[in-house]
């Protein structure tokens, strides 16, 4: 894992602070976007591309949502705080990854 890192945003609410987000090596986040994808083709029965976005596109309804919030819970041990949820994380397989990854989550 790589040491945090500066990141600077578009986003006029967060322009005068610096974020700093954890990455993970490109192995670790393969393998964890990899995981992500196959719940997207078995769970859901949807065959997306990692950078599809699913909810712009209207892909993830509610209840898919929900099936995938539960299938990140299984796959991973994530447990998301309803609350703190931001859709953009979930708006592509790339974007769950690096969440599910961030929070120092692995398979099981």
């Amino acid at each position: 894992m790589s040491a945090p890192g500066p990141h600077t945003t578009d986003n006029p609410l967060l322009k005068s602070h610096t974020v700093h987000m954890i990455t993970r090596s490109p192995q670790q986040l393969d393998g964890v976007e990899s995981k992500v994808h196959r719940i997207f083709r078995d769970s859901l029965e949807l065959d997306v591309e990692v950078d599809t976005d699913v909810i712009a596109g209207g892909m993830l309804d509610s209840l898919a949502f929900v099936q995938l919030l539960v299938s990140l819970e299984t796959e991973f041990g994530v447990k998301m705080n309803l609350v703190d949820l931001d859709l953009d994380d979930f708006s592509t397989v790339s974007n769950i990854a690096r969440l599910v990854s961030a929070n120092g989550n692995s398979a099981r």
